[in-house]
C-alpha cells in the first residue's frame, strides 16, 4: 500500500457554511495544466542556440579555367538577353551565411552552395551579378552554370 493511497481518491473538500466554495470554484482541468508547462525566462535563447548548430560549408576557390568557362556562358546569356530572349538556366552558387552581426574573421567564407534553376531574368555588369527568377547571384559566387534547353 502505497503512502497516499487512502486520500489518492477522495473528492475535492467542499466548506459548508462559508462562500469559500463560492469564490474559489474548481479550476477547469484545461487551467491546471498551464500551471505545469515550462517556463522560457530567455525570449529567442532557443533560436539563438538552434541557429549556432547548423553546420556550414566553406567557399573554395574557383580555378582559373572554372572561371574562363563561367566568363563565356556569362557572355552567351548576355547575348541571348539583349536579343529578347529569357534563357533558362542552372546556377550552382555559394550563398555566403547571414549570422546578424556584421563583419566576423572567424565566419568569413561560410556559407551553403545551392543550386537553383529558372529565367534569367537580368545580368547587371555594373555590380557583377546575375537575376535568376528573384535571385541576384554574384559572379564571383558562382560555381558552375548551365543552359536548359525550352521545349517548344
Amino acid at each position: 500500500m502505497g503512502k497516499y493511497d487512502d486520500i489518492i481518491h477522495m473528492q475535492r473538500p467542499v466548506h459548508d457554511g462559508d462562500d469559500f466554495s463560492r469564490r474559489h470554484p474548481p479550476m477547469p482541468v484545461e487551467d491546471r495544466a498551464k500551471i505545469f508547462m515550462p517556463f522560457a525566462a530567455l525570449k529567442g535563447y532557443g533560436e539563438t542556440v538552434a541557429k549556432e548548430r547548423i553546420t556550414y560549408d566553406r567557399e573554395q576557390q574557383v580555378s582559373e579555367e572554372m572561371m574562363a568557362e563561367l566568363n563565356a556562358k556569362l557572355q552567351v546569356l548576355k547575348q541571348r538577353l539583349d536579343e529578347g530572349e529569357t534563357p533558362r538556366v542552372t546556377a550552382y552558387f555559394f550563398e555566403r551565411a547571414e549570422h546578424g552581426n556584421g563583419h566576423n574573421p572567424l565566419t568569413d567564407g561560410e556559407g551553403h552552395y545551392r543550386q537553383m534553376t529558372g529565367e534569367v531574368r537580368s545580368i547587371d555588369t555594373y555590380l557583377l551579378r546575375l537575376l535568376v527568377e528573384e535571385t541576384w547571384i554574384d559572379f564571383h559566387a558562382l560555381r558552375g552554370l548551365g543552359l536548359v534547353e525550352q521545349e517548344c
